[in-house]
């Protein structure tokens, strides 16, 4: 390799080590509980998931699905969301209950968009529990 190629790549791996650290300062402190999901598997959650829903990180990621924590009387609505998210591949928005550690239900307003390349869903949920 040339060393102008050497420098351009240290430089490009310094430009991403950068953007994912300011990545990582917005995924820790935003309050939403941020989300992906891959099919239905939970692989990526931010730290307002616990604080919301009691769980921990690895209950979250090990244990639950898409669906697993969504309230019997929401799963209906959550399914026809994610279809037409699918489908249209344009973003959704709909308020669900999810179910906390502790037994109680919280409302949560979603919305959430659609990776097709990748085949993953991203979320953004604030608590609007009244």
């Amino acid at each position: 390799m040339s060393k102008e190629t050497l420098i351009q790549m240290q430089q490009l791996s310094e430009y991403l080590t950068n953007l994912e650290s300011e990545l990582s300062q917005f995924w820790q402190l935003n309050d939403a509980m941020l989300c992906i999901f891959e099919a239905d598997k939970l692989i990526k959650v931010n730290p307002s998931w616990t604080r919301i829903l009691g769980y921990n990180k690895m209950e979250l990621l090990e244990e639950h699905t898409l669906y697993s924590l969504v309230e019997e009387s929401s799963i209906k609505l959550t399914q026809k969301n994610i279809k037409k998210l699918i489908a249209k591949g344009n973003p959704v928005s709909f308020k669900i209950l999810y179910k906390c550690k502790d037994g109680t239900n919280v409302e949560l307003s979603w919305i959430y968009s659609y990776d097709m390349a990748n085949d993953r869903i991203y979320g953004i949920a604030q608590e609007i529990t009244t």
